[in-house]
């Protein structure tokens, strides 16, 4: 589905698809401020290299942050002890 008057051929699943050109001008430069890939990868959102390669800008970038900054709650904390042990660790 399509919004918007103003229509660009671009893929969506591989295939050519008309979609509104405010939109996939947003979403390009989104993802492009935020991933840092050209805007030729974004073109298709659905493309798996492109969700593979935004799940690793991802975790490297949580890695970052947890290393920089500690986190909590975080995913990496499995049972309740382990929150426990967080939270006795920091000055939360």
């Amino acid at each position: 589905m399509t919004y918007g008057t103003d229509l660009i051929e671009t893929k969506w699943a591989g295939q050519k698809t008309l979609v509104s050109k405010k939109i996939q001008s947003f979403r390009t430069k989104l993802w492009n401020e935020h991933f840092q890939l050209p805007l030729e990868a974004l073109e298709d959102p659905t493309d798996y290299k492109l969700w593979h390669e935004i799940e690793f800008i991802a975790n490297k970038n949580t890695s970052i942050y947890r290393s920089l900054f500690g986190c909590y709650p975080d995913n990496e904390m499995k049972t309740t002890r382990e929150l426990k042990e967080m939270k006795q660790k920091s000055s939360l």
